[in-house]
C-alpha cells in the first residue's frame, strides 16, 4: 500500500478518491519521486478526464501529470532532437539540459488547456524563476531559453526580443532573448490529444 488511509479511500467503483488538492499532489509527487510516472500514462488514468470534464481543477491536474510523465518517458521533439535530461525542476515546471557544445537550453514548459487563461505565464517565468536561475548558470556557457507551451492546438512559434528597463541608472533585465514553441497535447501523449479534441 502506497497511501496514507487518513487521507485516501477507496469506494466500490475500486476507484481511489482523496479528501483534498494538497494531499493529491502530495501523492504525484511521490509517485514521481519514486519513479512511477507510468501510472499517470496509463490510458485508464488519461480516460478519466471524461468523468471530470466539469471539474476544471481535476481535468488540468490530469492532463498535466499526463504530460510531463510523457515528457519525463519520451522526451520532447525540438528541431530534430530530443531534449531528454533533466537539468532541474521548480514550481511545476520541468528545465531541461541538452548538452551541445557550450549551450545550455533552458525549457520551462507551460501545459495549459486554456493558453488565454495562463497569458502571463512567460513573463511569470521571467520575473520568478529566472533571476535565481541565471545565478546558478556557469557563466561559460551560452544559455538559450525555449519557453514551451502544452495546449490544445499547435500555434505559430516565435522568437520575443531581450527586454531590460532602467531603474537608478541600473539596467534590470525583465527577460533575455527567448523562443516561443506552441505544440498541441497529440504531440506529447496521443492518447491525451484524442481524448481532449473530442
Amino acid at each position: 500500500d502506497d497511501y496514507d488511509h487518513r487521507f485516501f479511500y477507496i469506494k466500490n467503483n475500486n476507484r481511489c478518491y482523496y479528501i483534498c488538492g494538497f494531499v493529491r499532489d502530495c501523492m504525484a509527487n511521490y509517485l514521481f519521486e519514486k519513479g512511477r510516472m507510468e501510472v499517470f500514462t496509463n490510458p485508464t488514468w488519461i480516460y478519466c478526464i471524461k468523468e471530470f470534464k466539469n471539474n476544471p481543477s481535476v481535468k488540468g491536474f490530469i492532463v498535466e501529470k499526463a504530460c510531463l510523465a510523457s515528457i519525463f518517458k519520451n522526451g520532447l521533439v525540438g528541431y530534430v532532437q530530443f531534449i531528454y535530461h533533466i537539468f532541474g525542476t521548480k514550481s511545476r515546471l520541468m528545465d531541461y539540459w541538452l548538452n551541445r557544445d557550450s549551450t545550455l537550453y533552458i525549457a520551462p514548459i507551460q501545459i495549459a488547456l486554456n493558453k488565454k487563461m495562463h497569458s502571463d505565464s512567460e513573463a511569470t517565468f521571467f520575473s520568478g524563476i529566472w533571476p535565481e536561475l541565471k545565478i546558478k548558470v556557469q557563466s561559460s556557457l551560452d544559455v538559450k531559453v525555449i519557453f514551451i507551451w502544452i495546449t490544445c492546438k499547435n500555434d505559430a512559434n516565435n522568437f520575443v526580443e531581450a527586454n531590460e528597463r532602467r531603474l537608478r541608472e541600473k539596467k534590470i533585465e525583465i527577460n533575455p532573448q527567448y523562443d516561443v514553441v506552441v505544440t498541441e497535447f497529440n504531440n506529447v501523449n496521443i492518447n491525451l490529444g484524442f481524448l481532449l479534441s473530442m
